[in-house]
């Protein structure tokens, strides 16, 4: 008969009941506990736990440098998901395939909407009615570059004037805008004439530098009255890029960058 290793002999003489405690073995501790009883950890009465437990979620990529700053490890690594928009640093990360670690030790940057761009995303492809567009844009002209404030007031202004007045057609000019057609109760013809794209300057994540982009203003006459919608162009390049730039902006604000990794 082939002679016992030394696993083999600590469990044997542990299960005969010689030992109550074993400690690290080549494969790993184990214990084994009389039926109806239960295992409690000593750890909080240690002067130091075993190991760092924490998750902390930062909301700007700068708060998130400076903890990494302080906690990194030389395995430490970051996974970027850019379909969730975080950026996880695991800081007990795995050393090797032989040297595994826990994991309990992260940090998350979870980024937020700018409040302004958080307006327009829950807009943007939403039909609106006249009045309902019209108060929308009067709210949100401070957002617009082009065109200038002034003619967003202006739009507004007709949007209210134009009320009760019977829409016909529409004809795209030279220039890019659109002209309608109208008749009023007195059966009156006239015309008004609306830009078919805006842009805005604001930042597309809180605590990031300002993107200017496009919004196309679409156009729909419908049973004589003209709705609206507004739709972001480009809106998942858009977003995209922003975040690859909240990236850029954690790695630049690191004093040793880590690994970093695109997770889906």
């Amino acid at each position: 008969m082939a002679d016992k290793t030394e696993f083999e002999a600590e469990l044997a003489n542990f299960t005969a009941g010689n030992v109550h405690s074993v400690g690290d073995l080549s494969k790993g501790s184990f214990a084994q506990v009389p039926e109806g009883y239960r295992i409690e950890a000593l750890e909080s009465l240690q002067d130091a736990p075993n190991r760092v437990r924490e998750r902390r979620c930062f909301r700007d990529t700068a708060s998130l440098a400076k903890y990494l700053n302080r906690f990194q490890t030389p395995t430490s690594i970051l996974f970027s998901a850019p379909t969730s928009q975080k950026i996880t640093a695991v800081i007990d990360y795995h050393g090797s395939q032989d040297d595994p670690k826990h994991g309990d030790h992260s940090a998350t940057f979870d980024a937020q909407w700018d409040s302004h761009y958080a307006l327009w995303r829950k807009a943007s492809g939403q039909t609106m009615s006249q009045v309902k567009a019209g108060l929308f844009l009067e709210e949100r002209a401070i957002d617009v570059i082009e065109p200038d404030a002034a003619s967003i007031m202006d739009m507004v202004m007709n949007f209210d004037a134009l009320k009760k007045v019977t829409f016909k057609q529409s004809t795209r000019l030279h220039d890019g805008q659109r002209q309608f057609t109208y008749n009023e109760e007195n059966e009156v013809r006239g015309n008004v004439t609306l830009p078919e794209r805006i842009k805005l300057r604001i930042p597309v994540f809180d605590g990031q530098e300002p993107d200017v982009f496009l919004v196309r203003v679409r156009y729909r006459i419908e049973d004589g009255s003209l709705m609206f919608s507004f739709e972001i162009h480009d809106q998942d390049d858009l977003e995209r890029t922003a975040f690859e730039r909240c990236e850029d902006s954690l790695i630049a604000e690191m004093t040793t960058p880590l690994e970093l990794l695109r997770v889906v």
